[in-house]
């Protein structure tokens, strides 16, 4: 499998690693499997489960080289253990900054044990070596774990806000979070 050379993130006593998710339906059934999981669906913006053939296509579409988009796995002991997208976006507070987005979903089997905020420490890395200097996210207002996963990966909680879904017309209460990664330890900008 291609592996994202960026090192190594120590998980208790063994590595976590990021792999890189390609367009294919072994990689797409692992998504799909954990965007379906009940809790995963209350916690999203798009709250229903998606059939195969719809996600399939959908999938495929996400990686357009034009989208800047970037797809990983983290793994953990030979096994997939969360899926991270990193798209390219506007930082919430420097409008020059190299920022990219990140979506993560770590496997229901793998919650709760460190693996999300490892995995956003290997994306932090993933935005560095892709020339990046920030990420930012949005996590529901009721989804406390992921907000306690992205704190404890060093993400700065700006705030909450009220954003507009289009597709499902939902007013989603959410924090946005932001790290940004070349940071002195005075929190300024090196």
């Amino acid at each position: 499998m291609p592996q994202f050379n960026l090192g190594k993130v120590r998980y208790f006593m063994d590595v976590l690693t990021l792999e890189i998710c390609r367009p294919i339906r072994s990689h797409a059934q692992y998504v799909m499997q954990w965007r379906n999981d009940p809790h995963t669906l209350r916690m999203s913006y798009h709250g229903q489960p998606r059939q195969w053939s719809e996600f399939w296509t959908d999938f495929q579409a996400q990686f357009a080289p034009e989208a800047g988009r970037r797809h990983f796995f983290a793994v953990y002991r030979g096994q997939k253990a969360a899926y991270l997208r990193l798209d390219p976006c506007p930082h919430p507070e420097r409008p020059d900054a190299a920022c990219y987005e990140v979506s993560i979903n770590v496997a229901p089997q793998f919650r709760g044990r460190g693996v999300g905020s490892g995995a956003l420490n290997l994306a932090a890395r993933a935005v560095e070596a892709l020339g990046g200097d920030s990420l930012r996210a949005e996590v529901r207002v009721i989804n406390e774990a992921s907000l306690a996963c992205f704190c404890k990966a060093g993400f700065r909680d700006l705030g909450r806000r009220i954003k507009h879904v289009a597709d499902t017309g939902e007013d989603a209460d959410i924090h946005v979070l932001v790290r940004d990664l070349h940071v002195s330890p005075g929190g300024e900008q090196d």
